[in-house]
């Protein structure tokens, strides 16, 4: 990519002496270790980015631009970061000479590339000291390894070569990332992977590409905004702008709009990390004519939008309330009748005959509000008392049946005035996806009377936990489904069988679970139980609190995730070091330096494959993963094993018991899960009756 570059005009005057700026040979290392790893804030997002851009534009170089780049982001399995491509693949005089040189780049006399810095290609040394480059070209497969060494400048080595297919050609990079960093790959690689076009072969799910004009895209809500220069989204500070954008005479479009714009490769500065625009003279006078450029697109194609009739009603209202309401544009005469934030649905002379509306505030109305938000709700009761308590929007409008009619009959006449009034197309739903609530707590005789204990179907809102049970319920109206999840109350609190012992703390820790799997969490309801209307769960549509969470988080249990509980039960074997063994090994820190001493002693003497010594070197070797495991990972797998794996039990409980079933006489208690601590104490003398057990039982 061509640098975009302000052009200097220098006015000399006497010069006595003078001197170039340079880097001092006695600094380059410190220069270079700046470069690779402290120029970066978001490490995992510069690795992403560089590897991934080089990628792009290698596909570009030969011209296959439909190809997608492959991406393999790292598991808690497997914490590798793989980026491969299928251009042209490097020589190794270019490997050596060109790719290990800081400011080095093939790309800066072409803007059909992203590259140019020179920087990128060694951003793996932020992550580790060593990655891999793996190069297929000219009929040749050649694999080396970049390595910081004792100059701290670092190395590319060549490990090997050989013969490959003529046509097999592209680059391939490895980078090993620490466990504790896979959920911020994944983050990262969603946001950045999901506007490179077209978008890669990559192990997460990156969404649909935004669409729809040819400068760029909108979305009628928000102010975030960013400029795709190549594969790279970069975001914009609006702020920055702010007086560019008021001369231009788009600053409140732009402020009720969010979206992108597409910025063509080279045409504004950015930071040396890649990671924000600079905003120079240049970078603002580009970026402010792309979003005006779009913006007017958008006019353009929104006031063609008025004037197609294949629309629906709702549709061009709606678009052109929000061009002159929200966005201050000035309509032409002829749509100025579109405009209005309210229309009329009939003439207040003739009323319809099967239905009443009524706005947010419960009072009869003929006119329905113009925007995005509106939704009309239909209720089926006559009745205007029974629609208090109905948490409306002020963009709300009811539609309710009269006397006489039935609801059916009411949203016909109702969708039939819809054409006439330009108003088809608008959303209808039903008045039960708002909330509902007792309008009056009443005051008798006996004090205050919770409006609460009259009904019997309720909606959980707050795990708050104390008294009274009830403020963590919320009244609600509604048929209940065969998905629904449920407890049955009473008193507000779970009976046994449908939500646990502790059933707030469960939700709050569920919900906490569920956010870092990437699962949705459901509305949960509550089912009231009296001694005069009593009430089982297996009367309730639905499942109970209790059977839904198995089944639920179940469904997370991937082979990956499994492999992950595996190694958790295994590596937390000895979490907690016996009271009896406090006196020899008081810290965990001893017993893990003691672990390897006696593995090996136990090798030496029974052998690497005996049951003893795997079910120690299994354990070994699975404390490895525990600890490298980050602390929000860890901990959501102990609560995903509390839930699915309750009842089931441990592998390593019954590789235990079977150890004890061949060996009895080593008095290991198996209600304990740190008996095999004995081992750490006695080694000599337990292995001599194992290895004596051993030759008896042949």
């Amino acid at each position: 990519m061509q640098l975009a570059t302000a052009e200097r005009e220098v006015t000399g005057s006497l010069v006595l002496d003078s001197a170039e700026y340079g880097i001092s040979p006695s600094q380059v290392a410190h220069i270079m270790g700046i470069l690779r790893s402290s120029l970066y804030t978001r490490k995992a997002l510069a690795v992403l980015r560089e590897y991934g851009t080089n990628a792009w534009d290698a596909h570009r170089e030969i011209g296959i631009f439909d190809l997608p780049i492959e991406i393999t982001l790292p598991t808690q399995m497997r914490p590798t970061f793989v980026c491969r491509d299928f251009g042209p693949g490097m020589s190794q005089e270019t490997v050596l000479r060109v790719y290990t040189q800081y400011g080095e780049s093939t790309k800066r006399d072409t803007n059909d590339q992203a590259g140019a810095l020179g920087i990128g290609s060694k951003s793996a040394f932020c992550l580790s000291d060593t990655f891999t480059i793996t190069s297929w070209h000219g009929g040749a497969k050649s694999r080396y390894s970049a390595v910081l060494d004792r100059s701290n400048k670092g190395r590319m080595e060549l490990l090997d070569r050989s013969e490959c297919a003529e046509d097999e050609t592209g680059i391939e990079i490895k980078v090993a990332v620490k466990p504790q960093m896979v959920w911020e790959f994944e983050r990262e690689a969603r946001q950045l992977f999901r506007y490179m076009d077209p978008q890669p072969k990559i192990n997460v799910a990156l969404g649909s590409l935004p669409s729809g004009l040819s400068r760029g895209w909108i979305q009628e809500e928000g102010n975030d905004w960013i400029g795709l220069m190549g594969p790279v989204p970069y975001r914009i500070d609006i702020d920055q702008i702010s007086g560019e954008l008021a001369y231009a005479g788009v600053t409140e479009a732009i402020n009720a709009l969010s979206g992108g714009i597409h910025i063509p490769l080279g045409a504004v500065e950015f930071s040396a990390n890649r990671e924000e625009l600079q905003y120079t003279e240049v970078t603002n006078k580009v970026i402010v004519a792309a979003l005006k450029g779009l913006f007017d697109e958008y006019v353009e194609s929104s006031l063609k939008a008025l004037s197609d009739t294949s629309l629906s009603g709702w549709e061009r209202r709606s678009k052109a309330s929000f061009l002159a309401n929200s966005l201050k544009f000035p309509l032409p005469g002829k749509h100025k009748h579109l405009a209005h934030r309210a229309a009329d649905l009939w003439d207040k002379a003739t009323p319809p005959k099967a239905f009443v509306m009524y706005n947010h505030n419960n009072a009869e109305t003929h006119r329905v509000p113009v925007s995005l938000q509106t939704r009309v709700l239909m209720f089926d009761d006559p009745s205007k008392s029974k629609l208090r308590g109905w948490r409306l929007q002020s963009t709300d409008v009811v539609v309710a049946p009269r006397e006489g009619h039935t609801l059916a009959a009411a949203r016909a006449e109702f969708e039939a005035m819809l054409p006439g009034a330009l108003l088809d197309g608008v959303a209808i739903e039903s008045i039960h996806i708002r909330a509902w609530y007792d309008p009056k707590p009443t005051k008798g005789s006996r004090g205050y009377h919770n409006p609460k204990h009259r009904m019997n179907c309720f909606r959980l809102t707050s795990t708050c936990g104390g008294t009274p049970y009830s403020r963590n319920w919320e009244t609600v109206k509604r048929v209940p489904e065969d998905t629904d999840v449920f407890v049955v109350l009473s008193h507000f609190q779970p009976v046994s069988g449908t939500g646990g012992q502790n059933f707030l703390l469960d939700v709050q820790k569920d919900r906490l679970l569920a956010k870092s799997f990437g699962v949705d969490f459901p509305e949960i309801y509550g089912v009231k139980t009296t001694q005069k209307k009593p009430v089982k769960a297996k009367d309730c549509k639905g499942k109970t609190y209790a059977e839904w969470r198995v089944a639920y988080f179940s469904e997370v249990m991937s082979a990956e995730v499994r492999g992950e509980l595996r190694t958790l039960a295994w590596g937390s074997l000895f979490q907690n070091i016996p009271y009896d063994y406090k006196r020899n090994y008081d810290s965990k820190t001893n017993f893990d330096r003691q672990m390897p001493v006696m593995i090996a002693t136990l090798t030496e003497k029974l052998g690497a494959k005996h049951p003893v010594v795997r079910y120690f070197a299994k354990y070994r070797e699975a404390h490895k993963g525990v600890l490298a495991m980050a602390g929000g990972r860890k901990s959501a797998l102990q609560s995903l094993q509390r839930i699915v794996g309750s009842r089931n039990r441990p592998a390593p409980k019954l590789a235990l018991e079977r150890l004890l079933a061949t060996y009895p006489m080593l008095g290991l208690r198996v209600t304990s899960d740190n008996d095999m601590w004995a081992f750490m104490t006695h080694t000599d003398l337990i292995t001599d009756y194992i290895l004596r057990t051993d030759r008896e039982n042949t």
